[in-house]
């Protein structure tokens, strides 16, 4: 096909919500072509999204039977979450064993596996991608919608589907804000790797580190990680605050990926 066809649809974006998108309208029977600004084998540093949880497990394993599964395989489910203040455990919730072929409450696990198992089943299914089409303008009419990518490409579709983050360039064409809720305090999570000599660190693991503006307090939290991720290395963590390029927490670890600040 070429970009001159007209689509029942095009979705902007081949992050989960571009690609769990596709798949849910193939199953649908509406034929949908994915457009992707960058390539299929670009470098994705860090964890970003961390968490897929049962009812978005339960959503895949019903648009495409056996993807939900998949996705949780590659997880990490770990069977209590306990909270602590100052020495105190103030929150605690345990989780029941799993069983046999039933989705688990929640799978940690990187963004960057989460798309690829989407990106193997929107192929299988024969969902168009397009890498490589980044996004210039859009145009709505009456008849259609009309979007113009790099290298002079137009496509025309019935409907598309703005799922390209938070700096969308569909929704800034088309002048819709991006809405929600925003927290106050400042954040950070990293990909990191313990210190192979130490015998409690056998596995990377996962810091999210919170600057809780109202208080003027920092905390720092530790997730086994379901498996390494693509890294930028150079940075270190090392004690129990956050300052400018560097995270501090205690213990002796080597930073896996780029520290990303929550946008406020």
């Amino acid at each position: 096909m070429t970009s001159s066809e007209r689509r029942r649809a095009l979705i902007v974006g081949a992050g989960p919500a571009g690609l769990s998108c596709a798949l849910a309208l193939h199953a649908l029977g509406v034929p949908a072509a994915v457009l992707e600004a960058e390539p299929e084998d670009r470098l994705r540093p860090g964890s970003r999204a961390i968490y897929v949880h049962r009812a978005s497990l339960e959503l895949l394993e019903r648009t495409c039977p056996g993807l939900g599964h998949t996705i949780a395989a590659h997880g990490l489910v770990w069977p209590a979450k306990r909270t602590f203040w100052r020495g105190r455990e103030v929150f605690a919730r345990s989780y029941p064993p799993p069983v046999p072929d039933r989705l688990p409450p929640f799978a940690s696990l990187p963004q960057t596996v989460i798309e690829r198992e989407l990106t193997a089943a929107c192929k299988a299914a024969g969902v168009e991608l397009v890498r490589g089409a980044q996004t210039e303008s859009v145009a709505v009419s009456d008849e259609a919608v009309e979007v113009t990518t790099s290298a002079d490409a137009r496509w025309s579709a019935d409907y598309v589907v703005g799922a390209d983050g938070a700096h969308s360039a569909v929704r800034r064409e088309i002048g819709i804000p991006l809405e929600g809720s925003r927290s106050e305090n400042a954040f950070v999570v990293v990909d990191a790797e313990m210190n192979p000599s130490s015998p409690q660190c056998s596995r990377p693991v996962r810091l999210a580190a919170v600057d809780i503006s109202a208080r003027g307090e920092s905390r720092c939290a530790s997730v086994p990680a379901a498996e390494p991720t693509p890294v930028e290395p150079g940075l270190v963590v090392t004690g129990a605050r956050r300052t400018p390029g560097r995270l501090r927490c205690r213990g002796v670890v080597r930073l896996r990926g780029r520290l990303g600040q929550n946008a406020r």
